[in-house]
Formats: structure tokens, sequence, C-alpha cells
């Protein structure tokens, strides 16, 4: 486990996966992190190198397989790199267990700096195959927000959601049939859980039902 802190956060964040486990806004001592209710076993999920299902792809002329959705960084034990009061780095470098299921090598990198309120995430991945290394990359932080109560901020923007079957996305992204300040509950939510945002131009903001806004 490693920590920071400085007036306005304490963060907190496992080795395993590089899992983010608490994010307390100090003012009012509000955990701002889901903290499991046995819906998802997860807080954080970083996604490398696939985002989705578990699929085959064929790579280098051979069939490969993963053995979870969204890949294998999520299992694995990352290593504290360096450490300060207010921020820390994370990395992973492949292995001959990786290679078994996705034949390129690579160094990982994860940074996670408090500046002021502001709480700043930014990674690295370095191909280490000496040949084109084709991944995918994603972060999956939960934060609390009651449902009916929750309002998404999404401005005036052209949004899209991909469509869901049995755990897995369909055909091509449906235009999103909300705008604006968008109220988050159960029913719409489990359709249209995954939005796309084609060109992202402006601040998004979420006001959690909690007492609290989310700005991204």
């Amino acid at each position: 486990m490693v920590q920071i802190a400085n007036e306005f956060l304490i963060v907190s964040a496992s080795l395993k996966g590089g899992e983010l486990t608490h994010v307390i806004y100090r003012p009012t001592n509000q955990e701002l992190l889901y903290q499991g209710d046995g819906v998802w076993p997860h807080q954080d999920v970083i996604m490398f190198p696939i985002i989705g299902k578990v699929c085959p792809f064929e790579a280098k002329g051979k069939t490969y397989q993963m053995e979870n959705p969204h890949g294998f960084l999520r299992n694995m034990t990352l290593t504290l790199e360096e450490q300060t009061p207010t921020s820390f780095t994370l990395s992973y470098v492949s292995t001959p267990l990786t290679l078994e299921h996705y034949p390129y090598a690579f160094r990982f990198l994860m940074t996670v700096k408090l500046d002021g309120p502001r709480l700043i995430r930014s990674y690295r991945i370095m191909n280490l195959s000496g040949e084109d290394m084709p991944f995918q990359f994603g972060d999956h932080a939960a934060y609390q927000a009651k449902f009916g109560q929750a309002v998404m901020h999404l401005g005036k923007q052209n949004l899209f959601y991909y469509p869901r079957r049995n755990d897995a996305f369909v055909g091509s992204p449906i235009s999103f049939p909300y705008q604006e300040d968008w109220l988050i509950a159960k029913e719409n939510f489990r359709r249209c859980d995954t939005i796309l945002l084609e060109h992202p131009y402006k601040e998004l903001s979420l006001s959690t039902g909690y007492g609290y806004r989310l700005r991204y």
C-alpha cells in the first residue's frame, strides 16, 4: 500500500494493479472512492493491454488468449519506483508469463500526483519489443454517486454509446439520447453505461448526490 496527502486530499493505492483504494477529501473527511458493497469487487482497474471482454487474438502468426477481461495488469504486483509526500510512481515490466498471453515486451509507468484539490494520473507505456506493439489502455476508477440523485453535466456536444448484449459491445455506436444535465437512474445507466466522447472539448462534471462535485 502507498499513500500520499496534501491539505485537500488523502490518496491510497494498492501495489496490486496500481488500484486506488481511497480518495478522501480532507476538509470534510469525505470518502470519494467506491468502497465496495458486493456489486463489484474492485475500486479502480487499470486496463492493459486490452479493454473489455476476453477474446482470442492473432499476433505474430499465433493465437493468444487473455485470462481476464481488461487484460492482466490489474492482477499484477507493481513496483514502487519513487514517492514524495504528494506523488508516487509505480512500474511494471513484462515477464515470461505475460509473454505467453501477449507476445510483446513492455515497461509500464503510472504516476499519481496531488496539485491542490486536483488528483492527476499520468501513464507511460514503453515498447521494448523492437517492433510495432498494438495495445489498448484505459483506467476505470469508481467514484461514489447516488442513483436517482447524481447528475452528469455533459454540456452540448455529440455523444454516443455502445449497446451491450451478454456483457459484450455489439454493433456501431448509437447517438446518446441525453444532453446537458443527465440524471443517472439505474434503468438508463444499464442501457448506456459506456459513453463515447468523440471529440471532447470541454470539462465534464458529476454532481454525486453526496454533496460534492467531481470535475474532469
